[in-house]
């Protein structure tokens, strides 16, 4: 059973195989991919995470709201990180950032940090941001897969978080496929 987890993260995908910085409060680091991130709160996630010599650059690809977004049925896609003080749009990196938060169970739910009060909804195919609530497409179960690797399993569809069709270029929007071991599903 995976500890745990709180705080605000930055979810990197595995296929994205860089290396990442440990700092208190910064990114964690894994070879290959990542749930990894700005954190707050506590995140103790059996020791899987390690300090990496590399830094974040732009390769790496995260979960994005796209556009900014903020109402509800934003989309959410994957995107290049952007570091901390990036100045290249006003609202800076905060679509890239999402608070997770204890739920239900052994649930978790991830709210948007730039759309406040927003949560990562996986309803009718797609994988957007609605208004949070307790509805279980909002909610996901956090697993400790074999290799070392999470995954994001939607309570609701019984399905895993995976990048689609194994492509990791910005703009790729997430969905929802049967749990496995691919790459495309693994984060940290």
């Amino acid at each position: 059973m995976l500890p745990r987890v709180t705080g605000v993260v930055v979810l990197l995908a595995a296929l994205a195989y860089w290396q990442l910085d440990l700092r208190e409060g910064e990114p964690v680091r894994r070879a290959g991919a990542v749930l990894s991130g700005y954190l707050q709160g506590e995140l103790a996630a059996g020791g899987i995470f390690s300090k990496g010599p590399g830094g974040l650059d732009a390769r790496n690809r995260v979960l994005d709201v796209a556009e900014w977004g903020t109402g509800d049925g934003s989309r959410v896609h994957l995107w290049s990180f952007r570091v901390p003080g990036a100045m290249d749009h006003p609202n800076g990196v905060e679509n890239q950032r999402w608070k997770v938060r204890q739920a239900q169970g052994s649930t978790i739910s991830l709210e948007n940090v730039l759309a406040a009060g927003k949560c990562l909804d996986a309803v009718g195919g797609a994988v957007v941001i609605n208004a949070c609530s307790a509805a279980p497409t909002q909610r996901w179960v956090l697993a400790l897969r074999e290799d070392g690797w999470l995954s994001l399993r939607n309570l609701a569809a019984g399905r895993c978080l995976e990048v689609t069709r194994g492509e990791w270029g910005n703009g790729i929007a997430p969905r929802l496929a049967p749990c496995g071991y691919a790459w495309q599903q693994a984060w940290l």
